[in-house]
């Protein structure tokens, strides 16, 4: 189909070139008059492009620093909250209450082993390099994995822990154990009412399973992009994590305040505000461009910085492919009027080309972000048909993402699993708020439980158009729970029965003692005597 805007653009050439038949001579100085102006105007458009151009590349590296670093510091914070639900959880396990006490008391070796087990279980299923159970002058009664020496940081929270009657949590700590440096992060959860005054169960972090491993990581290629993780230590800046240009540096690497280029000094001093970009010096004194969040409940930052020197070198490359498109523009200038008018197209196709690509850019971005993710995430509309359906979630439903988009839970899931996330849907979208449902859906690997959360998508009016979700695979721990529950029956079970039947037993002996007392004779069971129905 021809576009309207060909009309003109053809007749204005048709009668150029007829003109042209009649004054060839006023036509080539008119043209030459035209190219003089054009040169100048073209040479300031040029330098107008090449400072769009460098200034959108720092805006999308801008953007890129800050998708990241939300993400990074919305999963450490996710993490932290389930650590601390996990505390909650083994602070109330039932066999701690109930058997704790006993084992105090009597010194049981059996006991103890029961108690082991159930905190060796809780251990390697969270993966937490050590379980312990502590009174408040730091001695452990109990523990698994790792080491259980009681640091003073350690004593600190559990004081906190049992006068908030509450779960708290350490900082990151330093702590010497047989001449070996190591590094902690302790959460502690007093124990219930049921269990005995001053003593708390500690969960012990290992660093290298998460924490530490999840901040290396960058999900885009480059060589220079980094995060860090800081925080405030008197009059330094603290570095928690191990640097990707410096070895051994967790938890050493210290740098005065005092030097006011420094960005993580900038950050943990409060010079700036967080997301703000800005230009400054990493620990090894190089140009950068980063910014930084706070992490929620904890004294920790997160920095999401860039060698200023990559970022100008991209910016260069770039510079350099429009400055020879605009060279290539004025030798096919000065070759024809015709060249002129191709030229003006293929530079509007160019900036359109330009603005296309970085919307690929950003959706590839977003598309690399949300499939990064082990959870399932995904987004529906207002009939439940998916418009977002990651990696994660297709390798779920043996599916693609692709063969996921413009279907609806009836096409992927059993009738009735799909009639329940329908009803999650409706009740999300109707209540107007983010929900959190556990779910069990029939997969490709399997039966899994997932942990849903979910909540409404709106439009730029405010209307609930859709519902995002996330949903996290909690099977094991699921299973673990319920495993929990049946061995915690089963043990009710046989202390009911062996209860039953020493009750029995002691009225048996009343019973006899009651005969013998009528015939005269003294009791046979002495430590039987009392009351029974004498019938």
């Amino acid at each position: 189909m021809t576009s309207t805007s060909d009309a003109p653009t053809g007749l204005w050439w048709n009668q150029a070139a007829m003109a042209g038949e009649r004054r060839r001579g006023p036509t080539f100085l008119l043209l030459a008059l035209a190219l003089a102006l054009l040169v100048p105007a073209l040479i300031l458009v040029g330098a107008a492009g090449f400072s769009k151009v460098a200034r959108g590349h720092e805006l999308l590296v801008v953007e890129q620093l800050r998708a990241i670093a939300l993400l990074k510091v919305g999963q450490i914070e996710r993490w932290l909250s389930e650590r601390r639900q996990d505390a909650e959880l083994v602070s109330t396990s039932p066999v701690l209450l109930r058997d704790l006490p006993r084992w105090l008391r009597d010194g049981d070796s059996h006991t103890r082993d029961l108690i082991l087990v159930q905190l060796d279980a809780m251990r390697r299923i969270e993966g937490f390099q050590a379980v312990m159970v502590m009174d408040a002058a730091g001695v452990v009664a109990l523990g698994v994995g790792g080491h259980h020496q009681a640091a003073g940081p350690l004593l600190d929270t559990a004081a906190r822990a049992l006068a908030s009657g509450r779960v708290e949590f350490t900082d990151l700590y330093h702590d010497q154990v047989d001449g070996e440096e190591h590094i902690h992060l302790d959460f502690v959860a007093p124990l219930g009412p049921e269990a005995p005054t001053g003593f708390v169960v500690v969960l012990r972090l290992d660093r290298d399973a998460f924490l530490f491993p999840f901040l290396q990581d960058w999900p885009l290629p480059s060589a220079s992009a980094e995060t860090l993780l800081v925080r405030r230590d008197g009059d330094a800046v603290l570095f928690l994590n191990a640097l990707r240009d410096r070895t051994d540096t967790a938890m050493r690497l210290r740098l005065p305040l005092g030097a006011g280029s420094l960005l993580a000094g900038q950050v943990v001093s409060g010079q700036v505000l967080p997301g703000e970009p800005v230009r400054a010096l990493d620990y090894r004194g190089v140009p950068v461009l980063g910014l930084a969040l706070p992490v929620a409940g904890t004294a920790w930052y997160l920095i999401a910085k860039i060698d200023l020197a990559e970022l100008t070198a991209a910016e260069r490359r770039d510079l350099l492919w429009l400055g020879s498109a605009l060279g290539l523009a004025l030798v096919l200038m000065l070759v024809s009027a015709l060249l002129l008018y191709q030229r003006h197209s293929l530079r509007l196709a160019r900036v359109h080309q330009q603005e296309q690509a970085a919307r690929l850019h950003d959706l590839q971005l977003r598309d690399a972000v949300v499939d990064a993710s082990s959870d399932a995430i995904y987004a529906k509309d207002l009939a439940g048909t998916y418009l977002l359906f990651n990696r994660a979630a297709a390798d779920f439903c043996a599916t693609t993402p692709e063969a996921a988009l413009g279907r609806d839970d009836q096409a992927i899931f059993p009738p009735e699993q799909a009639a329940l996330l329908m009803a999650h849907d409706r009740q999300v979208m109707a209540e107007d708020r983010t929900i959190t449902f556990q779910e069990e859906l029939t997969t490709a690997q399997g039966s899994i439980t997932f942990l849903a959360t979910k909540g409404p998508l709106y439009d730029a009016a405010g209307r609930v158009v859709g519902l995002f979700g996330i949903a996290r695979d909690i099977t094991e721990r699921a299973r673990a729970e319920e495993e929990n529950r049946t061995q915690l029956d089963e043990l009710r079970r046989w202390q009911r029965l062996v209860l039953g039947r020493e009750a029995r037993i002691l009225e048996l002996k009343q019973e006899v003692n009651t005969l013998l007392a009528r015939t005269g004779q003294g009791p046979r069971y002495p430590s039987a005597t009392g009351s029974v129905d004498s019938g």
